[in-house]
């Protein structure tokens, strides 16, 4: 989708949650294992505390070699930023 503003910028936004775009997906492996990664922590968040939930993909991801060196080398950031974006997300949703 294109929108522009006030005549100045015109941006597009793409969907990359895991099942869009694939064509997409099939360009750019770190962006599809991204999606992967998200895709996981989401659906183990519906039945276990988040910070379990990103430990567990996390896990996973490097098991099934899914951003394996990226999270090898930098887990407890992703760990950090994970939570805190999911807890954001949730939160504006929830004031939606």
């Amino acid at each position: 989708m294109t929108v522009p503003c006030k005549g100045e910028l015109k941006v597009m936004v793409l969907n990359i949650n895991a099942g869009h775009n694939e064509e997409l997906m099939e360009q750019c492996r770190m962006l599809k294992e991204y999606a992967q990664y998200v895709a996981r922590v989401r659906g183990y968040a519906g039945s276990m505390k988040l910070e379990e939930a990103v430990r567990r993909a996390i896990r996973e991801c490097i098991t099934e070699g899914i951003l394996t060196d990226f999270l090898r080398k930098n887990r407890a950031e992703v760990e950090m930023v994970s939570i805190l974006e999911y807890d954001k997300e949730y939160e504006e949703k929830k004031l939606r």
